[in-house]
């Protein structure tokens, strides 16, 4: 418990210090319509688009949703009937890793804007590449990696006290089940129809799209980084100590990496626009 307060004071306290440094330097708050608007490249007139503003409300209420689902996901991992014994659980993980499931999730769902008389065509084919910056990819590439060298070296070693293989499995096959979520949501993402409207709303359009592909592979990258640090192998074999926090500082890095630096990696993606029919 006390772990959970401290971490959570800390993180209060960076993040309101982190909003004051940006506040006095005309910095956008993170995650607001400006911000995001800047990051895709997007006029500021544009910002307050109601499409934008749309999503960013429907973002921050799944975050809500997926806080309150991970503090009930933590209790249900610890206390899971096909497991003899309790798992140890902490809460603040739990946490986190909602978040990031609500990042994932909810982009599942798409929802186009009302119709409108006026309508342009995108000229340029629309693929998950276009979307998806670099960054995103090769964070998501070392997230996998990572796990399938934690579980190598756990089947190599011997004598190990954690984690048991039917946690094993379970997290593995949580990791596929992601892996089907994350590459269903951006390839529904990139490949949904162009709605109709303006040439501004087609802009806001790839904005929202670009945002959301950034999102589902931030989130994506970020629990399968989690689950690599749940499966560092713990035991007593050569360099036990070594391999397991080597495993964890990588998993931090990727996490921290996943979250604050792959959506500053936004590009404004270029769409060719024809004139309105």
């Amino acid at each position: 418990m006390f772990n959970l307060v401290f971490g959570s004071v800390v993180l209060v306290l960076g993040l309101a210090i982190a909003r004051k440094v940006g506040q006095r330097r005309k910095i956008p708050d993170l995650g607001s319509n400006e911000w995001m608007a800047l990051q895709h490249g997007l006029a500021l007139t544009l910002a307050d688009d109601p499409a934008l503003s749309r999503y960013a409300q429907r973002s921050r209420r799944w975050r809500l949703y997926g806080i309150v689902g991970g503090l009930f996901g933590t209790y249900a991992w610890a206390f899971f009937p096909f497991h003899d014994g309790l798992r140890s659980a902490n809460p603040f993980v739990g946490l986190v890793v909602g978040w990031f499931v609500a990042g994932v999730l909810p982009e599942l769902f798409v929802r186009n804007r009302p119709k409108s008389e006026l309508r342009v065509a995108a000229l340029e084919e629309r693929s998950v590449r276009r979307y998806v910056n670099p960054a995103a990819w090769h964070w998501l590439a070392g997230s996998v990696v990572l796990t399938i060298s934690a579980v190598v070296i756990r089947q190599t070693v011997t004598v190990r006290v954690g984690p048991s293989r039917a946690d094993t499995a379970m997290v593995l096959a949580a990791s596929v089940l992601l892996a089907l979520i994350g590459a269903t949501a951006v390839k529904r993402i990139a490949k949904r129809p162009q709605p109709a409207g303006g040439p501004d709303d087609v802009l806001v359009d790839e904005t929202i799209r670009g945002l959301a592909t950034t999102r589902t592979m931030s989130g994506w990258s970020a629990l399968q980084f989690i689950a690599a640090a749940y499966l560092a192998p713990r035991g007593f074999f050569p360099h036990a100590d070594l391999v397991h926090n080597t495993i964890l500082v990588i998993s931090f890095i990727g996490l921290t990496a996943s979250w604050a630096w792959v959506p500053t990696r936004m590009m404004r993606r270029s769409s060719a626009v024809a004139d309105p029919a």
